[in-house]
């Protein structure tokens, strides 16, 4: 049997890669990464900025919580 290996993909929002343009980079990394779409990625990022900080992140973390970690 092959196992798919998960990959690991940490985010601690306490460090400078916590900052808003670094996480929004991230999409961008990841999206490419998992073959989204460039719409989609940038329907993400919209979205993502839509809002304050903590909408930011729960909209990342809505969307790449499966294969991100975040440390708060």
């Amino acid at each position: 049997m092959i196992l798919e290996e998960r990959p690991n993909i940490t985010l601690d929002l306490k460090s400078p890669d916590g900052n808003a343009f670094a996480v929004l980079a991230l999409v961008d990394q990841i999206g490419r990464k998992i073959g989204l779409e460039k719409t989609k990625i940038r329907s993400i990022r919209s979205e993502m900025m839509g809002g304050d900080y903590e909408h930011l992140i729960q909209v990342f973390d809505r969307e790449f919580g499966s294969i991100v970690t975040i440390y708060r």
